[in-house]
Order: structure tokens, then sequence, then C-alpha cells
């Protein structure tokens, strides 16, 4: 038997993307991205957050991420509690997937990077 239970104390505040947990939380979101797609880069930009509190805080942040070829949009989750720390709880690709703009490629340079990069 499955019971679910609804938390009616839980709180959804905008977040500041300058809040130091929200870098934090950022941070350790790209890290994860990078390490499980073993790709090289950083977090670039953090466009939006919202922290959700209830018996912990849940930050779903909206960034980008600086690769060695493009910048990448990722929408993210990451928990926060005080027991246990930080945790990456989900990501999945946003809708802005583009070459970085300091980097120039040819046409077939940017065929050959999307068959390797985008499987």
């Amino acid at each position: 038997v499955c019971i679910s239970l609804v938390n009616a104390e839980t709180k959804v505040f905008e977040a500041d993307p300058r809040d130091p947990n929200v870098r934090a939380a950022a941070e350790l979101a790209a890290d994860y991205i990078l390490e499980q797609e073993d790709w090289d880069g950083n977090l670039n930009v953090i466009f939006s957050a919202t922290k959700e509190v209830f018996d912990g805080f849940l930050y779903k942040i909206h960034l980008e991420l600086l690769t060695e070829y493009e910048l990448i949009h990722y929408h993210v989750e990451v928990f926060k509690d005080i027991a246990r720390g930080m945790e990456v709880r989900s990501y999945k690709l946003g809708d802005t997937r583009r070459w970085r703009p300091d980097k120039q490629f040819s046409r077939k340079q940017r065929e050959m990077l999307k068959k390797e990069l985008w499987k």
C-alpha cells in the first residue's frame, strides 16, 4: 500500500541567483552533469531559481554550462537538508544548445562534432 502525503507547509519562493546557497547548488549540479556526461567545462550562468521550503530545501535552477565546444542549458533540482548536505536530485537538458561564440567551426567540423557530442 502506497500512501502519499502532501506537506501543507511547503512554500515556494523565487531565489536570487546571487545567493550563496543557490550558487553552491548550481555549481554542485554543474559538476555532477559534467562528470556524468564526461565533459570538461564549468557553470557559466544561472538564469533563474526557485526554492521550495519544507523539511529541507529543494532548489530548481535553470543554468547554462560552458563546455569545450558548446553552451548548454539544463534544468536541475538540488535538495539540501542539514543532515545530508546537498545532493542532485535530477537534471534534464534545456531547450537551448549552441556553439560557443568564441570558437570558429566550419560546417564540416560542426557536423562531425554533432555526431560525436549529440549521441
